[in-house]
C-alpha cells in the first residue's frame, strides 16, 4: 500500500470514529443549563454549546425570540467525544 493510501486510510478510520449524531433532548433547567438526552445521560453546561437560534433576542423591552427553558424539547448534535451543539427547538 502506497503512502498517499495509508494516509487516506487513516483519515478516514478518524473521521468515523467522530462521526456527527444527531440527539433529541429535554430542557431540564435553563440557567444552570442541562439537557436530558436519554435515560441515564443529562449534560450540563459546560458541554453544551447554543446556536443563535435559541438563545434569546430582545428589542428594548420586547422579547422577539424567548431563550430556553425547562420543557423544551431540542435537537443536538455532537460535536467530537463530550461536546455537543444545540441546534434548534423541536415543535
Amino acid at each position: 500500500m502506497d503512502l498517499y493510501n495509508q494516509i487516506r486510510e487513516i483519515a478516514a478510520d478518524a473521521a468515523r470514529a467522530y462521526e456527527k449524531k444527531l440527539y433529541y433532548g429535554t430542557v431540564l433547567s435553563a440557567s444552570p443549563l442541562s439537557v436530558k438526552i436519554d435515560q441515564k445521560l443529562v449534560l450540563s453546561s459546560e458541554f453544551l454549546s447554543l446556536a443563535e437560534s435559541v438563545t434569546e433576542l430582545r428589542h428594548g423591552e420586547t422579547v422577539i425570540r424567548p431563550g430556553l427553558s425547562a420543557g423544551n424539547k431540542v435537537i443536538l448534535i455532537s460535536m467530537g467525544k463530550s461536546d455537543y451543539l444545540i441546534l434548534d427547538r423541536v415543535v
